[in-house]
């Protein structure tokens, strides 16, 4: 309904909504237009991922409908599974501390 109407008007609609009822209506001609706004796990910033690109997405959708699979984690899962870890950092990258040891976890003889 809402695409029919947009279509008529000749406008853009944008929905935003964590409704699981609503997402389970999507149909799959909707998917390529579905994105999804979540956390990065590892770097704390918002990310905003096409559903499209979610790994394994048809083994996703196979198991439920959009809305039960976000509701349920299953979504955040997938796109948490492909997060990368940081490194923590080397003694090279903590040379440019001044009075800081290689150890950053260990004190310094002057705070023992």
């Amino acid at each position: 309904m809402i695409r029919e109407i947009g279509a008529k008007r000749k406008i853009d609609v944008l929905v935003s909504t964590h409704n699981p009822a609503l997402l389970n209506e999507l149909g799959p001609e909707m998917i390529s237009f579905v994105m999804v706004a979540h956390r990065d796990p590892i770097e704390g910033d918002s990310r905003l991922t096409l559903l499209e690109e979610v790994e394994h997405l048809p083994k996703l959708l196979a198991s439920g409908r959009l809305g039960t699979i976000a509701s349920t984690g299953a979504l955040e899962n997938a796109l948490n599974k492909g997060t990368k870890r940081l490194q923590p950092k080397t003694h090279a990258e903590t040379d440019c501390l001044p009075g800081m040891d290689a150890d950053i976890s260990t004190p310094s003889n002057n705070e023992r």
